[in-house]
């Protein structure tokens, strides 16, 4: 599994230098760096996306992850909050769920 992720970094890197302003290619960068454990690689592709498409939710969300990996709580919650706000604009119920149960976990486990 690995591999696939590593192999995939390598198409990612490849498709950015094609075209270095696509939105997908940086969150799937982001997202992959994300599942490998690299949150500082994460949140370079991650702040990126938010440059280029500053509505865009999930990129909120998954930078608040890359940040509670970085221990950066309260970062964190700004983003998830930020994607909470976006996700209710949006009427992305399924994402808004997902966003307040995560921001609850992060509230119960933080002093």
């Amino acid at each position: 599994m690995l591999g696939n992720h590593q192999e995939a970094l390598a198409d990612y890197n490849e498709a950015i230098r094609l075209k270095p302003d696509n939105v997908e290619v940086y969150i799937n960068r982001g997202s992959t760096n994300l599942i490998l454990g690299e949150y500082a690689e994460a949140l370079v592709d991650l702040n990126e996306v938010i440059r280029l498409q500053p509505d865009f939710a999930l990129a909120y969300v998954n930078r608040a992850e890359a940040k509670v990996n970085l221990n950066h709580i309260n970062e964190a919650k700004s983003d998830f909050q930020t994607a909470l706000e976006l996700a209710e604009q949006q009427n992305n119920t399924a994402l808004k769920t997902n966003i307040e149960k995560r921001l609850q976990e992060l509230n119960n486990s933080t002093p």
